[in-house]
C-alpha cells in the first residue's frame, strides 16, 4: 500500500503497490485512511483505476484534504487515471 500527498491539488492518494481490483483491497485502503482522517467518510473516496505510465492498471482511493500527516510521501503531480 502506497500513500501519497499531491500538495498542488490537495489530494490524499491510497493506491495498491500490486495489480489486484478486489472489493476487499479497496476495503482495505479506506480503513488505513480512517487511521490518519477519522472523520473521512466513504462518499469523500473516489475509487481510482490508474492509467498512467508507472500505475497502469493499478487501483486507488483518492479524497481532498488541505491537510495531510508527514508520512505520506508528497508528489507534485496526479498520476493519468481512466
Amino acid at each position: 500500500m502506497i500513500k501519497e500527498y499531491c500538495e498542488n491539488a490537495h489530494i490524499v492518494i491510497i493506491r495498491a503497490d500490486t495489480y489486484g481490483s478486489q472489493l476487499s483491497m479497496l476495503e482495505a485502503f479506506y480503513t488505513e485512511a480512517l487511521e490518519d482522517f477519522p472523520n473521512l467518510t466513504r462518499e469523500d473516496c473516489k475509487v481510482v483505476h490508474y492509467a498512467g505510465r508507472r500505475y497502469k492498471g493499478y487501483f486507488g482511493i483518492e479524497f481532498e484534504s488541505k491537510y495531510c500527516p508527514d508520512n505520506y510521501e508528497r508528489v507534485s503531480n496526479l498520476e493519468d487515471t481512466l
